[in-house]
């Protein structure tokens, strides 16, 4: 064989071809599993914030869900620690979280304030709206079907992170008492940093504060 001969551009449209078929076929196999190391991450991510919870659970004595909980929590995710684990890897999108840790009011009907309607959960810690099954597509919102699991801390026992079904881990607070109270717990604590009421014309089922 001739050490100085060329390759013909068949042999190089066919080393090119060749190339790409592997690519074709790797691609997919390497999003799979980028897809799962991201999860595992995602996943020690929700224990360090179900850790914490549980800490502080201890240190209030199982008084979740007031204030002084709810303060405690968020100053500790402004720390370093809380920051590095509040968001996805996969899609460097922020935590949710229940209202065991954060403030929720969700408005049935701004004009009646009897009709007020809180989503409470009695397990639901935090959860990631990118990591779900059936995986979602993409890491945009899409909006929620009936069925879908979300990668979820729960307060169970030692504590879970697993993926769990969104009607299996929240339930409807009617309890009007119960929700008066919730309500007045939410408004003075958007009046103590400065947040705006919402307006008469606020659609139904709008969130009166975000996680």
């Amino acid at each position: 064989m001739n050490p100085n001969r060329a390759f013909t551009l068949k042999e190089v449209l066919i080393g090119l071809t060749i190339i790409g078929l592997l690519i074709v076929l790797l691609y997919p196999v390497y999003q799979i599993t980028r897809y799962r190391v991201l999860e595992t991450r995602c996943r020690a991510n929700l224990w360090a914030i179900l850790i914490k919870y549980k800490q502080l659970k201890m240190e209030y004595n199982g008084k979740v869900g007031t204030e002084e909980f709810i303060e405690a929590f968020r100053a500790w995710m402004a720390t370093p620690e809380g920051q590095a684990t509040s968001y996805c890897p996969l899609s460097h999108r922020g935590y949710s979280f229940s209202d065991r840790v954060n403030y929720h009011c969700y408005v049935e009907n701004p004009n009646i304030p009897q009709e007020f309607l809180v989503v409470d959960s009695s397990i639901l810690v935090a959860w990631c709206s990118c990591h779900r099954r059936p995986v979602a597509p993409t890491c945009v919102y899409i909006p929620y079907v009936i069925g879908e699991q979300y990668l979820a801390a729960l307060d169970i026992g030692d504590g879970q992170v697993r993926y769990a079904k969104w009607e299996e881990i929240r339930t409807v607070l009617r309890d009007q008492q119960e929700i008066r109270r919730r309500f007045e717990e939410c408004r003075r604590w958007m009046q103590k940093r400065g947040i705006m009421f919402p307006p008469p014309e606020k659609k139904r089922g709008a969130t009166l504060t975000q996680p």
